[in-house]
C-alpha cells in the first residue's frame, strides 16, 4: 500500500497577504447579500489594511533578522514562513 500524500496545509490565514485573499473572497460572497453588503464591504477594506499594515511589520521587522528558524510544537507556519523567508 502506498503512503498517502500530506494533507494541504490549513493554516493559510496566518500569511498576511494569503489572508487578504480570503477576505476578497467572503466579500465576493456577501455580494447578494444586498441588505448587509455595505457592513461586510467596510469591515472588509477595514480588516484587509490591517492586513496590509501587519505585512509590511513583518517585511520590516524581519529585514534584518539575523536567523530564520521558527521553533513551534505545531507545524502552523510554513505559508508564513515562506512568505517572509
Amino acid at each position: 500500500m502506498r503512503p498517502r500524500p500530506a494533507p494541504p496545509d490549513p493554516h493559510v490565514w496566518l500569511d498576511p497577504v494569503l489572508a487578504a485573499r480570503q477576505v476578497d473572497a467572503i466579500q465576493r460572497l456577501s455580494a447578494g447579500l444586498t441588505r448587509r453588503y455595505h457592513y461586510y464591504h467596510d469591515r472588509a477594506a477595514a480588516y484587509k489594511a490591517k492586513l496590509t499594515a501587519l505585512d509590511q511589520a513583518y517585511r520590516d521587522g524581519l529585514a534584518a533578522c539575523a536567523r530564520r528558524d521558527i521553533v513551534t510544537s505545531h507545524a502552523a507556519f510554513g505559508y508564513l514562513g515562506a512568505r517572509y523567508n
